[in-house]
């Protein structure tokens, strides 16, 4: 144990640690995370206009995912660049952003019909899983990050148009993003018209192929789901946020899966991916840190019934510090397994019962942090998948006991009970 923990602190933590300071994932994590708001609240209002009893006032309801979680592509654009200009410190971080945004319009091909005569109109058609959508995500974020390095390399070269210090300051900044401007959008326009010549038609359509399906691919298989879950919880085990690493890779790419689920629910359709980051929440809640503390509950030692107690609550809504350092999980060889595998356990369940219609896929609705077990179970599709989610936290429960049973025992002689 000490030869593995000393192989990680000095060969690969580091490596972690950088990749968890990777300015490119942190902008794509923040950036993600900035619009929390509108993808919960477009999700909710899809679950609702399922409702019959709200009648045509539900499919009004729905419009609020469609202009959110159908478009997510297009706020994706902004956020990437304004994110990663705010971690530059740029002061013009709006501006870039809404080159940005401008940018993706450019690269999104438009949809021609004929009009009268020689005519043709060009009108721009959003369909819920278009390039404005779940499709131009990776677009979104590639060309996000490649806005803010040229906007960012233009500021920092002082290639601006500079007002006197008389002028207002939100006018001079106007000045100041015009020369950027100019740069980047003629920069989109060249290569939007480039790859019209090319038999992919758009960038969006090479990125799709190329990338984004062939990684989305990947991410929504159980063995890649495995890998995540076993990664996150390793890195965890030695100290390093792991949820934060992982899921600032796994989230570009889980995220169209639950997006299509969505789109498939809202039409009435059969959900096409079992996989996605909803169900990877679904059926990891907190780490199953509730059924630790349910272990703890039984223990004799007062350290770890007290621990129970105090853990049992926050545990019920996914908050699971208290157990990880309280215990502590960190650098514990007792707990090590347990730990690391519990969720591989919890998924591998859910999935084969998922893969044998006992319950249903998760719709894929982007729940608050801290949104209660069983009541996350019930928001994704119903009562089934939130009986199995009860029996998961037993599984994961009984899995702990031996281990908890093991520890509890050393922490009695410790306190003096045992001898």
């Amino acid at each position: 144990m000490k030869k593995m923990e000393d192989f990680f602190n000095q060969k690969l933590q580091p490596v972690f640690t950088r990749l968890g300071n990777n300015i490119v994932l942190k902008t794509v994590m923040n950036s993600l995370m900035m619009l929390l708001p509108i993808t919960i609240v477009g999700s909710f209002s899809i679950l609702l206009s399922n409702f019959s009893f709200l009648g045509t006032f539900g499919k009004q309801l729905g419009m609020i995912g469609t202009y959110t979680n159908s478009l997510m592509g297009v706020f994706i654009a902004f956020s990437i660049t304004y994110c990663y200009l705010k971690l530059k410190n740029n002061s013009q971080a709006v501006v870039g952003g809404v080159l940005s945004l401008v940018t993706f319009l450019i690269l999104t091909p438009l949809k021609e019909f004929p009009g009268e005569g020689e005519a043709v109109v060009q009108t721009i058609v959003v369909d819920t899983l278009s390039y404005y959508g779940s499709m131009g995500m990776f677009t979104a974020i590639i060309f996000g990050m490649l806005v803010g390095l040229i906007y960012q390399f233009i500021i920092k070269k002082n290639w601006v148009i500079k007002m006197p210090d008389s002028v207002p300051e939100n006018i001079a900044a106007g000045f100041s993003g015009l020369i950027p401007g100019i740069v980047i959008l003629l920069f989109a326009t060249v290569v939007a018209f480039l790859f019209s010549l090319t038999p992919y038609g758009s960038v969006h359509a090479l990125i799709y192929s190329i990338l984004q399906q062939p990684l989305t691919s990947l991410g929504g298989t159980f063995g890649g789901l495995l890998v995540v879950a076993v990664l996150s919880q390793v890195l965890w085990f030695f100290g390093i946020h792991g949820s934060m690493v992982v899921l600032s890779v796994m989230l570009p790419i889980w995220m169209p899966l639950g997006m299509e689920n969505l789109a498939a629910y809202q039409a009435g359709q059969e959900l096409p991916n079992i996989i996605s980051t909803a169900f990877f929440t679904t059926y990891t809640p907190g780490g199953f840190g509730i059924s630790t503390a349910m272990m703890l509950l039984l223990a004799k030692s007062q350290r770890y019934k007290t621990l129970g107690k105090l853990s049992i609550v926050p545990a019920a809504f996914n908050i699971t510090e208290p157990i990880i350092f309280g215990m502590p999980l960190v650098l514990n060889p007792i707990f090590a397994i347990p730990f690391v595998l519990s969720n591989v356990i919890g998924l591998s369940i859910a999935y084969l019962c998922t893969v044998t219609g006992l319950v249903p896929i998760p719709i894929g609705v982007s729940t608050p942090t801290g949104t209660p077990i069983i009541v996350s179970a019930f928001l994704q599709g119903g009562w089934k998948i939130a009986v199995l989610q009860v029996l998961l936290i037993v599984v994961i429960a009984a899995f702990w006991y031996p281990f908890v049973k093991v520890a509890d025992k050393i922490e009695l002689k410790a306190e003096g009970v045992g001898n």
